[in-house]
């Protein structure tokens, strides 16, 4: 019985372990399906921008590129541009996205060896989310494959990918594979 059991812990071990990689949770260089690079500044420049959004008054009204460049300077942000061609973990950012009211972020990266643009999208107001057509107030993520810019937008002229908004990078992963 005993053999049985440590049998399935190192079994349910390696699952898991094993599905890491898969996950960019692996060792760097251990699996192609690893999380791209994109989704992983993404979702880091999400939570700098949220952070910046809570210090300055519940609003991403300051919370634009020159700031993320001084408060997370591993990134290399631009004001709305294109990160097609940029360097690595450049992040374009649309701080007040929604307009006047700075309630919404979005942010793009680019991710050169699959050619796709990935999205990332907070509303932190049900009019937010209905400024930038998102499906609710929250934070979604959009794809587009083979884009000619790959740019967060400019503000009050929120860029939308043509695929939609999705609540995890796998669900637009899947819905966008065909855009």
């Amino acid at each position: 019985m005993r053999s049985a059991g440590r049998l399935l812990g190192f079994l349910v071990v390696g699952v898991v372990f094993g599905g890491c990689g898969r996950l960019g949770l692996g060792p760097a260089g251990t699996n192609d399906d690893r999380m791209p690079s994109a989704m992983v500044d993404l979702t880091n420049g999400l939570t700098e921008a949220a952070a910046q959004y809570s210090a300055n008054s519940n609003s991403y009204e300051a919370v634009n590129a020159g700031l993320l460049n001084t408060v997370a300077p591993e990134f290399s942000w631009s004001a709305g541009g294109p990160t097609v061609g940029a360097p690595t973990n450049a992040i374009s950012v649309d701080s007040c996205a929604d307009g006047p009211d700075c309630q919404a972020v979005v942010l793009a990266s680019y991710l050169s060896g699959t050619h796709q643009c990935w999205y990332a999208a907070m509303a932190s107001s049900v009019q937010a989310a209905v400024a930038l057509g998102l499906p609710g107030q929250g934070t979604f993520y959009g794809l587009r494959r083979f884009p000619q810019t790959c740019s967060a937008g400019t503000p009050g002229q929120p860029t939308q990918p043509p695929s939609g908004w999705w609540t995890t990078y796998s669900s637009a992963s899947v819905a966008g594979s065909g855009g």
